[in-house]
């Protein structure tokens, strides 16, 4: 299974191969057990799409599986896995058509599917706002030395401890990344995020009010007018 995130959504495909219609009863029974714990691991806001071998022989009993099968199968029944493919196929809301006539040097049939999906937003999935550092302390020449020896001390403190291979390129990268980090959270800090709306303070508000009042005198007065 691989998982694949794109641009507006992430995709998770999977490659399965099914049991053949002569195999035993606790194979086949194993194999849609455990495509359906893999399936029941996605999350809901994935697209998952089941590509692969199913051996299956898919009639056009379209009143037991509609809609998951059309009325243009090669096959008048289904064989035993296709009864199975077809069950589970409309169990997950597939949409899945044979489609005849593509050159492809095989004993197999290509399919074309339909993959219908609405996407929404996933509200446990929003992004954690970014944390930006208080950089404006550097530009105190105090803050900007405690910077600079705290780094060199734990760069120190890492080389004194550290063991294993010092030319992976990785490794090393993730050293630095981690001491700059630890130093700058220390020292530096972050920024206190701003409210939006630092414009429309307590003084707006009460003009706002006072508006709001004046509105209603005003009114109550030209109706008394009239």
């Amino acid at each position: 299974m691989e998982r694949y995130n794109l641009d507006i959504l992430a995709l998770q495909e999977i490659v399965a191969y099914a049991p053949t219609n002569d195999s035993n009863e606790q194979d086949k029974n194993d194999f849609y057990e455990k495509l359906q714990e893999v399936t029941d691991e996605i999350p809901k806001h994935d697209v998952a799409i089941i590509l692969g071998d199913m051996n299956a022989k898919v009639g056009k009993e379209t009143e037991a599986f509609a809609p998951s099968i059309g009325k243009e199968s090669l096959h008048q029944e289904s064989n035993e896995n296709g009864i199975r493919l077809a069950s589970y196929a409309n169990q997950k809301n597939l949409d899945v058509r044979a489609f005849r006539g593509a050159e492809s040097d095989s004993d197999h049939f290509l399919v074309i599917t339909k993959l219908r999906t609405k996407l929404k937003i996933n509200k446990n999935l929003r992004a954690e706002k970014k944390k930006l550092y208080n950089v404006e302390q550097l530009k105190m020449e105090q803050k900007f030395t405690e910077h600079q020896v705290n780094i060199q001390n734990r760069f120190t403190a890492t080389e004194e401890t550290e063991e294993g291979d010092k030319t992976n390129v990785d490794n090393e990268w993730r050293k630095i990344e981690e001491v700059v980090k630890g130093a700058t959270e220390q020292i530096i800090g972050f920024e206190e995020r701003q409210s939006r709306n630092t414009f429309f303070d307590n003084e707006c508000k009460k003009i706002v009010k006072e508006r709001k009042l004046a509105k209603a005198i005003w009114l109550m007065n030209t109706t008394d007018g009239q």
